[in-house]
């Protein structure tokens, strides 16, 4: 909302961008972001504290256009691979996957589309858990893929499984 000097989402909330038209993703943080249906483009950085969700139609096409912009994820970001529909996402700035907490993270890509980040990172601070990070299917990292550990706790791991995808 534009008539808002600031939004500020609660982690347990769901923005929901699925009209049936292109659309314009307002930089902002987010609890949970959902997006369906046709081009979705964002118009700044955003902050999703839990999951990013892209989601096709049946027979539909949806694509995120994240722009030159800084993305950080707190959880997963899911498509749906139930519909027979098509998931795109273009980055052409920086995605970082960051979690606190005994949790895995994911990148779900399941269906037909294409992944296409400029850098993608991996961050884990959390000074009590090793982390792994998953990535389940076909991605395209045209910049720099990192994982960095920033615990002082040099015994915690932080891992990242691909199994068997191509970045």
């Amino acid at each position: 909302p534009q008539s808002f000097a600031s939004v500020i989402w609660n982690e347990t909330s769901t923005a929901y961008y699925d009209a049936e038209f292109d659309q314009t993703v307002h930089a902002a943080n987010y609890g949970s972001l959902y997006l369906r249906y046709k081009t979705k483009t964002f118009d700044g950085s955003t902050n999703i504290a839990s999951h990013l969700y892209v989601y096709p139609g049946s027979n539909d096409v949806v694509t995120a256009q994240m722009g030159n912009y800084t993305h950080t994820l707190g959880y997963y970001l899911y498509d749906n691979p139930d519909y027979n529909g098509e998931t795109n996402i273009v980055s052409t700035g920086t995605i970082i996957m960051k979690c606190s907490g005994n949790r895995a993270q994911y990148i779900y890509k399941r269906g037909a589309g294409d992944y296409t980040f400029n850098n993608l990172q991996f961050v884990s601070d959390d000074p009590e858990y090793a982390q792994t990070k998953y990535i389940t299917g076909d991605i395209t990292v045209n910049g720099t893929l990192s994982l960095s550990n920033n615990s002082d706790n040099e015994v915690l791991c932080l891992a990242l499984d691909i199994d068997n995808h191509n970045i």
